[in-house]
């Protein structure tokens, strides 16, 4: 029977000092899609997204019970794979095999199987996803299986299912075996939430006042000032790009940190030559287009409320030159070829190879013409050389050294898009914000990005810059209950408002939202010190919410909030953010 919880709180714990002896306590993985998420036909405890495919748990027909159903919805589907995490006490240096039940309908152009990764950091130890021995065609259930021996050097293991191409997949019954044993996993536990438990988190929240960033007092938020004290670099996080509270608060936030704290540069998630051009903007260089956003892809970014903040920070600057608006993405090439050509002018030999290179990344991203294994690397290989010649001709150039490190920083931008990978992307956002760090050495910034890429755990941008940086790096996530967030919808990806899945019991935001206080920080430093028995919980592994930029349907994921973030911001009610018109 699919089993749901809408009433109770759900406190899900996979320790990481489990074992397989009886008497310890095991984990919880949701491993026969029996548990959904409250209110949703999703597999609790899985995490999935992929808008090129409808996916949903469904009685299963033979049986009692519920399966989970996999169907793309196009001919050109490439791929949904879903996926849940081992507690890695459990399997180091163990072999770990998976087993599970596999039916599939029409999956003539690709597959269907069980995979599973091991990683260190960002480097992969193990993969193997079965596509050489997956299921295709139309078939009745199957027993599939695969194993790994699991490195005791290994940071992550992920396993699960995937859909390779058109057709359906059905999956049911999957078993985790360790060295030989078969892992007994435990059921979710039901607990109402203590009121000395909610009275022990109370200690360290500190209610806020408004959102509002053109209120005269900021009272409230000198609570910051001891949190911060040593933070060079603030990741201002969001747990979804269109909450208009969220904007507000970190334009709030944004400005406190420059008048009281001496920040002086502003870097968000967007590309970094075309985010120069707001620099310019908000120094009165340049044009003075009055949607100076519009030129950095993210539409997400084209609202009411970034642009206010940009205006602020434009009359911030009139007096004295008091703030830089910088951008650390690179997921897109033509402004940096643009900043080479601009330099190079009047050179005719760098201008030709400037030229070819830009014509190789033309044929390289020309989707009209898809191109072979061999291809790819091939015109890769000859935009590498370009690189280095361009290279060459900025560092026998005459400029200045200032210039020259900026043309250098695109030809990096360029290199990095051309080996981009979710993982890399993090990495790379890390490394340009640290060069930024290095050209402005007596400078703070403050960091606009999602929450995913400003937390400290895994393979995040936050997780390298607080590497590097150590406490100088402080990371502040956003959270809020309900309510409704713009997001991209269709095969367009349209944005507009969309409603907002309401937090659920076995969420750290349904706990938030138990404290009655509309908006208020939470100091997790100091919580994560309480080993109270009340005050536990909270380092706990419970689901937070983590929507991007399309509509899902599964918008919470399992995390270790305190191993994330050094401060949450929670604000009770999201409105979707006020996007700015064309002619705007």
């Amino acid at each position: 029977m699919k089993r749901s919880f809408s009433t109770l709180f759900i406190i899900i714990s996979i320790l990481s000092a489990c074992t397989l002896e009886p008497d310890s306590k095991r984990p919880f993985l949701n491993l026969g899609f029996e548990y959904s998420v409250p209110d949703n036909d999703i597999p609790l405890r899985w995490n999935m997204w992929n808008p090129e495919y409808d996916f949903k748990l469904v009685d299963r027909r033979e049986e009692s019970g519920k399966c989970f159903k996999i169907e793309s919805k196009h001919l050109y589907s490439k791929e949904f794979r879903f996926f849940g995490t081992l507690p890695l006490d459990l399997v180091l240096g163990k072999e770990v095999e998976l087993r599970g039940k596999i039916r599939v309908h029409s999956v003539n152009d690709g597959f269907s199987g069980l995979w599973c990764s091991v990683s260190q950091c960002d480097s992969t130890l193990f993969f193997d996803d079965m596509k050489d021995r997956g299921i295709k065609g139309t078939t009745d259930w199957q027993l599939v299986s695969l194993k790994v021996n699991v490195d005791t050097q290994a940071t992550d293991i992920n396993f699960g299912g995937i859909l390779s191409g058109s057709g359906t997949a059905w999956f049911d019954d999957f078993e985790i075996f360790i060295d030989g044993i078969k892992l007994i996993e435990s059921d979710p536990s039901v607990l109402e939430p203590k009121k000395e438990e909610i009275s022990s988190l109370q200690k360290y929240i500190h209610p806020l006042e408004t959102l509002d960033p053109d209120v005269k007092s900021n009272n409230d938020l000198e609570v910051l000032d001891k949190m911060i004290q040593h933070a060079k670099v603030i990741g201002l996080g969001e747990s979804s790009h269109g909450t208009s509270e969220i904007f507000q608060m970190k334009h709030r936030i944004i400005r406190y940190l420059a008048e009281k704290h001496g920040f002086d540069i502003f870097s968000i998630e967007a590309n970094m030559p075309e985010a120069c051009e707001i620099n310019n903007y908000i120094k009165g260089l340049g044009s003075q287009e009055i949607n100076p956003i519009k030129n950095m892809y993210y539409g997400v970014w084209s609202t009411h409320e970034v642009r206010n903040m940009i205006e602020w920070m434009k009359t911030y600057n009139s007096a004295v030159d008091r703030m830089q608006f910088t951008g650390f993405d690179m997921q897109f090439c033509d402004e940096s070829v643009k900043v080479l050509e601009s330099a190079f002018i009047r050179n005719k030999n760098v201008k030709s190879h400037i030229k070819e290179l830009k014509n190789k990344l033309t044929e390289r991203k020309d989707y009209t013409k898809p191109l072979s294994e061999e291809e790819s690397k091939l015109i890769k290989e000859k935009i590498n050389i370009k690189l280095s010649l361009i290279r060459e001709g900025i560092d026998q150039s005459s400029m200045d050294t200032k210039k020259k490190a900026w043309l250098h920083q695109n030809i990096r931008i360029l290199e990095q898009y051309l080996n981009l990978s979710p993982a890399k992307r993090d990495e790379f956002m890390a490394e340009n914000l640290l060069w930024i760090k290095d050209q402005n050495p007596q400078s703070k910034i403050a960091v606009w990005a999602h929450n995913g890429h400003i937390k400290k755990s895994g393979y995040s941008m936050g997780s390298h810059l607080s590497k590097a940086l150590d406490e100088e790096y402080l990371s502040i996530g956003f959270a809020f209950y309900h309510g409704k967030h713009t997001a991209a919808t269709g095969v367009n990806y349209t944005l507009s408002g969309q409603k907002s899945k309401e937090a659920y019991p076995g969420t750290y935001e349904y706990l938030f939202n138990a404290i009655e206080e509309p908006l208020f920080i939470l100091d997790l430093r100091e919580a994560k010190k309480d080993s109270s028995m009340n005050g536990k919980w909270l380092s706990g592994d419970m689901e937070f919410r983590n929507a991007g930029l399309t509509k899902q349907k599964c918008e919470f994921f399992r995390t270790y909030l305190v191993d994330d973030f050094d401060l949450i911001i929670f604000i009770k009610e999201s409105t979707p953010t006020k996007l700015l018109s064309p002619s705007e």
